[in-house]
């Protein structure tokens, strides 16, 4: 299986890589050709390539963070409480995805009216558009909250199994967590937008590190509820540590950290 595991993954990156050398590459150096004038503060497309490749060269890794992060409850899971039990949280997780969909897309088609505002020193523009979105993160989010809250069990016995209804707590946890991390997804997009790529390494380095500290401390003490409960204090954690440094590039002139 281990073997098999890897080899999926190095097929998946020499497929990556084959899109990106065969059709990417290509794409560029025709878009190039098409504006043979075209200009980055005087510099070639290709040298402006080259420097936009390097700035955004660390989002790669806060990615990867992102998706190791999210994988730690599981695996402390699996280790203390066995496969069967994470199936029953992984389950449970999956109606908590819809928002974050929701939040995903809505995000991406702000993003490049974002860049746009915040290139341009438009920061009044900028808040009014992140606000939006926070809005909109907390109209979605807390009713959902709230109807888990007071009809947790009821759902869980429709959508699943009536097993699945002792499970309440849990399912409730992951829905407060869900709330949080779409707040902190909404100001993980001003900070993309405003090109804070390398301030991000930091805060999902320690987001991760949350994440594995209280899961190792309250999955073995409190099972789901305490990796539930973990996902929320790291989702909190994101949060913080985005909104601050959304309040330094406010404060900044626009594309400071990109220099």
């Amino acid at each position: 299986v281990g073997k098999s595991l890897l080899d999926g993954v190095v097929a998946m990156a020499a497929v990556w890589g084959a899109v990106l050398l065969v059709y990417d590459v290509p794409q560029a150096l025709r878009v190039g050709k098409m504006k043979a004038h075209f200009s980055m503060n005087g510099k070639s497309l290709a040298a402006g390539m080259l420097r936009l490749a390097w700035l955004s060269a660390p989002i790669g890794v806060v990615m990867a963070l992102v998706s190791l992060n999210a994988n730690v409850p599981r695996y402390f899971i699996e280790r203390e409480l066995g496969l069967a039990r994470l199936g029953i949280f992984a389950a449970m997780a999956y109606p908590v995805l819809a928002g974050a969909l929701v939040i995903g897309s809505l995000g991406q088609a702000a993003l490049p009216r974002l860049a746009r505002h915040y290139a341009a020193g438009e920061k009044g523009a900028f808040r009014r558009l992140l606000r939006k979105l926070q809005a909109v993160s907390l109209v979605l989010g807390l009713p959902w909250v709230l109807l888990v809250a007071v009809a947790g069990k009821p759902i869980l016995t429709h959508l699943y199994r009536p097993e699945y209804a002792a499970y309440a707590d849990v399912f409730l946890w992951l829905s407060v967590g869900g709330l949080v991390s779409n707040a902190a997804s909404v100001f993980g997009y001003g900070m993309t937008a405003a090109r804070y790529f390398r301030a991000q390494l930091p805060v999902f380095a320690v987001v991760t590190a949350v994440t594995a500290l209280a899961c190792a401390v309250l999955v073995p003490r409190w099972h789901l509820v305490g990796a539930a409960v973990g996902m929320t204090l790291s989702a909190l954690a994101q949060a913080v540590g985005s909104a601050g440094v959304m309040a330094h590039a406010l404060r900044e002139d626009g594309g400071k950290e990109a220099k």
